[in-house]
């Protein structure tokens, strides 16, 4: 499974010593043993626009081809 988080602040894990709940989520997939690719292109300060145009760089460089491909999309 591939998973790959997109949004701002709050998925980048801003201001949280152990790296905010996407880096949580990428550190127990590893302690399970779990075969994961799991890339987080968030950026604090990122505005809906900017994690669409981020989704839509992500489907054209081909990270979204697999239909086991997971997103998450995480901004305030």
């Amino acid at each position: 499974m591939d998973i790959v988080v997109i949004g701002d602040s709050i998925s980048f894990g801003l201001y949280d010593e152990k790296g905010g709940w996407a880096k949580r989520l990428f550190q127990d997939s590893t302690e399970k043993e779990q075969t994961i690719d799991f890339v987080n292109l968030s950026c604090p300060g990122a505005t809906s626009k900017q994690v669409l145009s981020k989704l839509n760089s992500a489907i054209k460089v081909g990270m979204l081809h697999k239909e086991y491909t997971k997103v998450i999309m995480a901004y305030g």
